[in-house]
């Protein structure tokens, strides 16, 4: 769905193609079985610096993904009501961690560490992955969402208020 709004955005058409994850779309790309594809950063920003590939656009540049939720959790109904307080304190350790990861001069040596990415590449992430996008706890644009799911017959109707209560809660 994103390929389709960045087209639609910059009025470019295209046809999308599955290309499976990252490194085989990048594999399709230099071997010019596809001419574009996509990845999340960091992933082959070195191939953008070393002028490999080229960046085209990111998601950000879209005003209608700009404020679209893109990350979720999911919990199965059960689980969510007989796990609450478990739920709760992980949602609570998730942002002091959040809070850590782009806050604290540390951070980008710990990221670097993790992904294998060295440290020149790990401080480009915040500008690609930004705080607020991988907040799961941040709803933002389900109106929007609900008619791209309804279109791409994710779903047959929009969800009702009352089925919105119960699919998303977010513990305090």
């Amino acid at each position: 769905m994103l390929a389709l709004a960045l087209a639609k955005h910059f009025g470019v058409s295209l046809v999308p193609q599955a290309t499976g994850n990252y490194s085989s779309t990048l594999t399709q790309v230099m071997t010019k079985q596809v001419d574009i594809g996509f990845a999340q950063a960091p992933f082959a920003l070195d191939a953008v610096e070393d002028g490999r590939i080229r960046l085209v656009a990111k998601g950000a540049d879209i005003p209608e993904v700009q404020n679209q939720t893109i990350r979720a959790w999911i919990a199965h109904a059960n689980t969510f009501e007989r796990r609450r307080d478990a739920l709760a304190r992980y949602v609570q350790a998730y942002r002091e961690t959040l809070d850590w990861l782009y806050a604290s001069p540390d951070a980008v040596k710990a990221y670097a560490a993790w992904s294998g990415l060295g440290e020149r590449l790990a401080r480009q992430a915040p500008d690609f992955i930004t705080k607020d996008s991988i907040d799961p706890v941040r709803i933002i644009g389900l109106e929007d969402m609900m008619g791209d799911a309804v279109k791409f017959k994710y779903i047959p109707a929009p969800l009702t208020g009352e089925q919105l209560a119960t699919l998303v809660q977010v513990p305090k």
